[in-house]
């Protein structure tokens, strides 16, 4: 495979950005594709795969290159996949260390110090290096159909009809590789929407019904938002809260091409709070997280994380755990979720809500969704009555 020179350097570029500047590889990658419009499909193919899989593999890279340069990274990459690399001033004075068969698993699956201890803590060594395996690969990209606008039938159609391959699994589909699905008349029409099949798997809990009011209080830019107003048929009605408006604008823009039209957004305030005190039959608390059940989605994620900003998420989860579900009427259900296979944001967290108000709730069920054991993302979902 022959390298260029300006990729490799927009490579490059990107790497420094997400390691040493702390930028988010996401945001990275999107604004690098779109500041060059002559790059081709497979141009975009190479950088964007390339500046993923160094930040998945990087502490592995940087053990066989004995370097943090990225150039070097790149290099390390490619020669361990027995490919040349060419005699150029960007890879003078690369070395190459062949990984050992004993090398430590923390290496090879690139886990930091202190998260890989704060792993086995949590969940045994064994459990942990199993999930930590299972998220050393590639995300899959899995679809949901919106059934407000489409059916599994006629989605399926129009993907074939554009090429798209999949494969069906329960009641998602899984892409069979990597494309860039946004680009496509089912999901501009908005009968596909890319959300994890697991992730799929949490809203469907709340067993919302028509004609109710829903609140969604830590709605993000939407997906379970939509989810929940597809179950619920467009009836009833949706309150959609955050703290950043930001996402809630791009939530209103996705409804629109969803179809959803029982969705209203707020910023999640004291004053909203008051507001909806005791008006909800239903309440979903997607909790900000570590992101630990996406760390093979968001491979720098793990870089990002530290003791402390653990702690602050931890606060956070309880702080609004303990004030949000003043919002939900008594009889009502409240679902606390995660993508977080750590006890200490899920049943821990649960625990000591029900410690302190275990007087007004009591839990009806708790789920766990296992990388290792289902192949897609980790989640953790508790169901709560209120009393």
């Amino acid at each position: 495979m022959k390298l260029h020179r300006n990729l490799v350097h927009a490579v490059a570029q990107a790497i420094t950005q997400i390691t040493e500047e702390a930028n988010h590889a996401e945001t990275v990658v999107e604004n690098l594709l779109a500041s060059n419009k002559k790059w081709g499909a497979r141009d975009r193919h190479f950088i964007a795969e390339n500046i993923y899989e160094i930040i998945r593999h990087q502490l592995l890279l940087r053990h066989c290159a004995n370097s943090s340069n990225p150039f070097h990274l790149l290099a390390a990459r490619y020669t361990l996949q027995g490919l040349e690399i060419p005699d150029w001033a960007e890879f003078k004075d690369f070395t190459f260390s062949p990984p050992c068969a004993d090398l430590p698993y923390k290496i090879t699956y690139s886990i930091p110090d202190w998260l890989n201890e704060f792993g086995i803590d949590q969940l045994g060594e064994k459990n942990w290096q199993q999930e930590m395996q299972a998220m050393h690969t590639t995300a899959k990209t899995c679809l949901r159909i919106n059934t407000l606008k489409a059916t599994a039938a006629n989605a399926s159609k129009q993907l074939e009809a554009e090429g798209i391959a999949f494969t069906a699994s329960d009641n998602f589909l899984i892409l069979n590789d990597k494309r860039n699905i946004q680009n496509t008349i089912a999901y501009k029409s908005g009968w596909v929407e890319i959300q994890d099949g697991n992730s799929q798997k949490i809203a469907p809990l709340l067993q919302v019904k028509n004609k109710k009011k829903e609140i969604d209080a830590c709605a993000g830019a939407g997906g379970k938002t939509l989810q929940l107003a597809a179950e619920m048929k467009n009836e009833g009605h949706i309150f959609a809260l955050d703290v950043f408006e930001k996402k809630l604008q791009e939530l209103n823009r996705r409804a629109q091409r969803a179809g959803a039209k029982n969705i209203s957004t707020l910023v999640a305030n004291q004053a909203t709070l008051n507001q909806l005190k005791n008006k909800a039959d239903k309440l979903l608390l997607d909790v900000p997280c570590s992101g630990s059940g996406v760390f093979r989605r968001k491979p720098d994620s793990k870089f990002k994380l530290s003791p402390q900003r653990m702690q602050e998420l931890q606060n956070l989860q309880w702080q609004i755990l303990s004030t949000y579900h003043t919002m939900l009427k008594s009889g009502g259900t409240m679902l606390y979720a995660t993508c977080s296979i750590f006890p200490s944001e899920n049943n821990f967290q649960v625990q000591r809500f029900l410690n302190e108000y275990g007087t007004q709730f009591c839990l009806e069920k708790e789920y766990f969704l296992s990388p290792a054991e289902t192949g897609l993302d980790g989640f953790y979902a508790a169901v709560l009555t209120k009393k």
